[in-house]
């Protein structure tokens, strides 16, 4: 009988990157990108909302876009299964832009990667990009199921959206920081405090 290799797998949880953006650095992003072009805002946009990952982004193309069914669709993900999403408002105002009129089989992007746009934007934004003391694009990923988590939607939800099969995989993004434990000591502080006096 094979017998798992626990150290192995504790060590890749404690090396899991836990980086976020926040909101404010995300902005600015955002304003950058929008100078690089309508296509990196969009792809930005994209990746704080949906969460989806690099790879899933890059490679879309036109016919991914479905605007009269308000959703964006992939038939093959990286998990191995589609997905479906709704279009908001939001992202629908970028993306319609340059969807209309194209061949489906047209990638949705002028790039192949990502990459070298990211690199422009984080420097136009005065942020660092890179892994060692910088940002890179999948902490929007992470940033993303974090923001949804606070706003209050359930995890089965997060999953689904973001493309994650197990609950294990969901945690190992480590979407709970500091302020988020602090946040709840608060919360039990106040719910106790508010029993004692009854």
């Amino acid at each position: 009988q094979r017998i798992p290799k626990f150290k192995g797998a504790i060590g890749k949880e404690r090396n899991a990157r836990k980086v976020f953006i926040d909101p404010a650095v995300a902005q600015k992003l955002k304003e950058a990108a929008a100078k690089e072009g309508l296509w990196a805002r969009a792809f930005l946009e994209m990746a704080f909302t949906l969460g989806w990952r690099r790879s899933e982004l890059e490679n879309l193309r036109v016919e991914n876009v479905h605007l009269a069914e308000n959703t964006f669709r992939i038939e093959d993900s990286k998990n191995g299964e589609p997905r479906e999403v709704a279009i908001i408002e939001s992202m629908r105002t970028l993306i319609q832009p340059l969807v209309l009129g194209r061949d489906p089989k047209e990638p949705l992007w002028p790039v192949h990667q990502f990459r070298y746009a990211w690199k422009r934007i984080c420097k136009a934004a005065g942020v660092k990009s890179g892994k060692v003391d910088g940002y890179v694009l999948h902490d929007a990923r992470r940033t993303s199921a974090r923001t949804k988590r606070a706003s209050g939607v359930s995890e089965s939800v997060i999953m689904d959206i973001h493309g994650w099969k197990t609950s294990e995989m969901f945690r190992r993004y480590g979407i709970v920081n500091q302020a988020d434990r602090l946040q709840a000591l608060l919360t039990e502080g106040k719910f106790v405090s508010e029993t004692e006096r009854r």
